[in-house]
């Protein structure tokens, strides 16, 4: 296997990069999408344009390579509707 020698990575905020809303919750749609009854492409960019802060949660952070998105993560307040306390909580990440 090769490993790509350049591989420049930058973590901004999505609130700095939000053109890249559509793409990521395409990604995300496509990842986790069936695991949620009434999931949507529309809903997955409602919860990552709702996380598009800096300073409270929920906040979404991009990876990009030449500015062009390859990750993102969401620190929320919970994810985990049985385990309430558990927070914050890392969560939507690829």
């Amino acid at each position: 296997m090769k490993m790509k020698k350049n591989l420049n990575v930058e973590i901004e905020y999505l609130k700095y990069v939000i053109n890249s809303v559509n793409i990521v919750a395409e990604w995300l749609f496509n990842q986790w999408g069936y695991l949620t009854p009434n999931s949507s492409m529309e809903r997955a960019k409602r919860r990552l344009i709702e996380s598009a802060n800096v300073d409270k949660i929920p906040l979404a952070i991009i990876a990009l390579n030449n500015n062009k998105p390859i990750g993102v993560a969401r620190l929320v307040k919970n994810d985990m509707y049985t385990r309430p306390k558990l927070t914050p909580w890392i969560a939507t990440y690829l």
